[in-house]
């Protein structure tokens, strides 16, 4: 009787302490968060041209009056003296302007962002605090961007910080004085890149290489 009695305790001890491991929750994951102003940073860009005056050949209109938005229009184009268009190395970076309407971005932000195209993909969006913005405003953007990429990973010159995320790089400069913020998202190959040309200027111009 003793030997069945001692069985059955543990059986229920045992019971009792599978039935705890099992009802412990679980943490979720927190989901990554792989796009800027709603673009995925490192994708193969598909932004629709920007939308003309009608008859023009050159000016676009302003962003509240682009019929589709997110859209790009080309800031940089290199010619030669005969007015043929250079051709560059693949992965060089190609500037470009994207326009939002006024509900895409988050209030106190500029409705156009100076962007990078690299090898065909959508390496970097950079977007300025809004001139008629308030102090207000300024003082929303860091809780948003901890609300969507978590916890930061260290912190700018002017107060300001980054995030890792495994497709780009988020880094706000909050500004000083009277500095306008800045908010950009990019990715790891365009970030490598700048790195690499920094390094080489530094060595033409004749400063020592990093350590």
């Amino acid at each position: 009787m003793k030997l069945i009695a001692s069985v059955l305790v543990c059986m229920f001890v045992a019971g009792c302490g599978a039935d705890d491991r099992t009802n412990t929750p679980v943490p979720t994951p927190r989901p990554v968060e792989k796009t800027f102003l709603g673009l995925e940073i490192g994708a193969p860009s598909s932004l629709p041209e920007c939308a003309r005056y009608p008859d023009a050949p050159a000016p676009y209109l302003p962003a509240v009056m682009q019929p589709v938005t997110p859209c790009s229009m080309p800031q940089e184009r290199v010619f030669d003296i005969h007015g043929v268009e250079l051709k560059r190395e693949y992965d060089y970076p190609w500037k470009i302007v994207i326009y939002f309407h006024p509900e895409q971005v988050p209030v106190g932000l500029e409705k156009q962002a100076d962007a990078i195209i690299q090898a065909g993909k959508l390496a970097e969006v950079k977007v300025q605090q809004s001139v008629s913005s308030t102090p207000e405003d300024r003082e929303t953007f860091m809780p948003l961007l901890k609300k969507r990429y978590g916890p930061i990973a260290g912190s700018t010159f002017d107060q300001g910080a980054y995030w890792h995320q495994p497709n780009m790089d988020v880094i706000y400069f909050r500004g000083i004085a009277s500095d306008r913020s800045v908010i950009i998202g990019r990715s790891p190959a365009y970030r490598e890149w700048l790195q690499r040309t920094h390094y080489l200027l530094n060595c033409v111009a004749g400063s020592q290489p990093p350590a």
